[in-house]
C-alpha cells in the first residue's frame, strides 16, 4: 500500500515539474509582433550594454546588460510569472539571454527576431539620447 501511495506521489510530482516546462516558451518575433506584445503589456528588456542603451534604446525598454558578468542575478530580482520581449542589436544576445531566462524558470519570453536593426529598418521609433 505505502509502495502505490509513494509510486503515485511520484509520478504525480514528476508530472507538475514536465508539465510546467511545457507552458514555458522562448520562441523570436518579428517587429509587428514584438510591436503588439508591447502594446499589451510585455515587459521589455534591452540586453545590450548601457552605453548602446543610452545610445538609442526603444520606448519602455529596461537596460539588463548580457555581458555583465552578473547577469542571471539580474534577472533574479525579476518576476518568473510575467511576459517579457527582449532586444539586442542583431539578435543573438537576446536568443541567449531568452534560454538563460527559460533555465531561471522563467514562463513567458520572446526575443526580437533581427534585434534592434530589424526595428529600425521598419522605421520604428527609438528613443535617442539628446547629446549623440
Amino acid at each position: 500500500m505505502k509502495t502505490k501511495y509513494f509510486i503515485f506521489l511520484l509520478s504525480g510530482l514528476i508530472f507538475l515539474l514536465l508539465g510546467s516546462r511545457v507552458y514555458a516558451q522562448s520562441s523570436s518575433v518579428d517587429v509587428s509582433k514584438f510591436n503588439d506584445l508591447q502594446k499589451i503589456g510585455y515587459k521589455v528588456i534591452d540586453v545590450r550594454t548601457p552605453t548602446e542603451y543610452a545610445i538609442e534604446h526603444i520606448s519602455g525598454a529596461m537596460n539588463i546588460n548580457f555581458l555583465e558578468p552578473d547577469f542571471a542575478l539580474h534577472l533574479d530580482k525579476l518576476d518568473k510569472q510575467a511576459n517579457y520581449i527582449l532586444y539586442d542589436k542583431a539578435g543573438t544576445r537576446s536568443t541567449k539571454a531568452a534560454k538563460i531566462m527559460l533555465d531561471k524558470g522563467f514562463i513567458n519570453v520572446y526575443y526580437l527576431e533581427g534585434g534592434l536593426d530589424a526595428w529600425k529598418e521598419e522605421n520604428r521609433p527609438v528613443e535617442k539620447n539628446q547629446n549623440e
